[in-house]
């Protein structure tokens, strides 16, 4: 039940880890918001929150995020869908390594 959640959480992270042989940050864009149309359809969005937090924490702990801003649109669409409440430590991490 909560296996889609943890897959569309590993599909964005390959989609931003800078070892991604992916296209522009426009494609890659345009594949996030293809990724948040079938992210309203999950149930197990806090099981998604997990995978994706630790995800993110990897990615901006040994640098391997494709880019900040993609990083940063990503949490924005999030933010959108679900509130500032499920964005609130994943913001946070931002700060922390600033």
């Amino acid at each position: 039940e909560n296996r889609p959640a943890e897959l569309i959480a590993k599909y964005i992270d390959s989609q931003l880890r800078s070892g991604n042989k992916g296209g522009s940050e426009v494609e890659v864009e345009t594949l996030l918001d293809r990724v948040m149309v079938l992210f309203r359809f999950i149930n197990g969005k806090d099981v998604f929150e997990a995978f994706y937090k630790k995800d993110l924490a990897k990615r901006l702990l040994i640098g391997k995020s494709a880019s900040y801003d993609l990083e940063k649109l990503m949490i924005a669409k999030l933010k959108s869908e679900c509130g500032s409440q499920f964005t609130n430590k994943l913001e946070g991490m931002f700060k922390d390594i600033d």
